[in-house]
């Protein structure tokens, strides 16, 4: 079963005031951006052919974000990043679509927690139970979240999904089928100054 990973990094941070997605979340690393919120991410989802949803070319963040990707993924420029996360949602279900993958598994890029074996675990219960709905991790906590795995029956409708929606809606209305966790890591995000203080311990400014 094919799967294409989309990766969500088009956002401003605008709570941050800093690019949250390139900067190191260790002091200890110094300049080095491998550990960081998007070169996690990436990692995540090595196993599998990946698509990062980035911000227009011309945006400030463009440049440091597309050198973390590299190679490592194809990049695609959303140039209406600014109006939500479905707008990033829209452009992966297109490409998922156009190359007739069976799902698209989505990621948030601000998930410090994620790891391939999160990645593996969702996209093992995705294919030996053949879905037909999405399939969402959720957390210790009861908390869903991501990734989130929409079979290729739904990437008409998530590449339809109206300005500023997400994918809730899509996903409360079609019987998601959810895959517990462990831990907290499909939940965790750094959103925050202070969450960022909290987990890097380093300045936000």
């Amino acid at each position: 079963m094919r799967l294409l990973a989309g990766i969500c990094a088009a956002g401003d941070a605008a709570r941050m005031g800093f690019d949250k997605l390139t900067r190191p979340l260790s002091a200890d690393l110094g300049a080095t951006t491998e550990d960081c919120l998007l070169g996690r991410s990436l990692s995540a989802v090595q196993n599998f052919h990946t698509c990062v949803a980035l911000p227009a070319a011309d945006h400030p963040y463009f440049a440091a974000r597309a050198r973390t990707v590299g190679t490592r993924a194809e990049i695609v420029s959303v140039r209406d990043a600014h109006l939500g996360l479905s707008e990033s949602l829209r452009a992966l279900a297109q490409i998922a679509m156009q190359n007739r993958y069976d799902g698209l598994l989505v990621t948030l890029a601000d998930l410090p927690r994620i790891t391939s074996s999160h990645v593996r675990l969702l996209a093992d219960a995705f294919e030996t139970a053949a879905a037909q709905v999405p399939m969402q991790a959720r957390s210790l906590s009861g908390h869903p979240g991501h990734p989130v795995i929409f079979p290729a029956a739904f990437l008409r409708a998530l590449s339809d999904v109206p300005p500023g929606q997400g994918a809730k809606r899509l996903l409360r209305s079609n019987g998601v089928q959810y895959v517990p966790f462990d831990d907290d890591g499909p939940s965790f995000d750094l959103d925050t100054p202070d969450a960022w203080d909290a987990y890097a311990g380093s300045p936000s400014s």
